[in-house]
């Protein structure tokens, strides 16, 4: 979330409103919130897919308890 935020801003100080030019201090904050949303888009799943196994699992045993 903090990285949209970070892009919305930072895109819209350029974009919009023109406050700032396209330079070394506008182009890392745009790199870094760029790469780092897509990266935890497309790794989403390698990192969540024990997810629902676990709690599902865990919830088994709850009832298998009882």
């Amino acid at each position: 979330m903090s990285y949209c935020i970070a892009l919305w801003h930072f895109g819209s100080e350029w974009l919009y409103y023109k406050t700032v030019k396209f330079d070394r201090g506008l182009a890392g904050p745009l790199i870094v919130s760029t790469l780092s949303i897509t990266w935890m888009l497309t790794q989403r799943d390698f990192y969540t897919a024990g997810v629902a196994d676990v709690a599902s699992g865990v919830a088994a045993g709850v009832t298998s308890a009882l």
